[in-house]
């Protein structure tokens, strides 16, 4: 990938990023233990540890708090996810993470929010900015096979 590529990708992932500070819908709060999950962006860590873990990981409520903007912890959740960011650390998720993030936006903003959602974080992912795992259960042909069927299910919905 050349330059212009990468600054092409890094300049879309910055997009998303502001979008998802702006939220993606309004509604009730689903993330009440958001403070919980994020609690690594107000803790103080020495430098020898920073250099152990420079990698944070989005769980699903930091993910929900980022997209709705009514969500009593929306401001934290921005603030914990531009602050990551600036201090150049990684952020991993997992590809269940990602799937009950979708699934919980589907049920609570509905196909249209979940979907922005998804390709909001697909853009950080081209852009490096964003690590999706897989747990070896996936490498199993039929999970495979079933998680396939449900995402063409579920772009046929939107």
């Amino acid at each position: 990938m050349n330059r212009a590529d990468q600054d092409q990708l890094r300049q879309r992932a910055a997009k998303a990023r502001e979008r998802l500070g702006r939220g993606l819908y309004t509604g009730p709060s689903v993330s009440d233990s958001a403070a919980a999950i994020l609690y690594a962006a107000e803790r103080t860590v020495s430098k020898r540890a920073k250099k152990a873990s420079e990698i944070f990981l989005y769980d699903t409520w930091a993910f929900l708090g980022l997209a709705n903007s009514r969500d009593r912890h929306h401001d934290l959740c921005v603030e914990a996810d531009r602050r990551l960011e600036k201090e150049g650390y990684v952020a991993i998720t997992s590809d269940y993470v990602f799937d009950e993030t979708l699934t919980t936006l589907d049920a609570a903003g509905g196909a249209t929010v979940a979907r922005t959602l998804a390709d909001l974080m697909l853009s950080r992912v081209s852009a490096e900015e964003l690590v999706v795992y897989t747990n070896d259960i996936t490498a199993c042909s039929s999970t495979v096979r079933r998680r396939q069927a449900e995402i063409r299910r579920f772009w046929r919905g939107v």
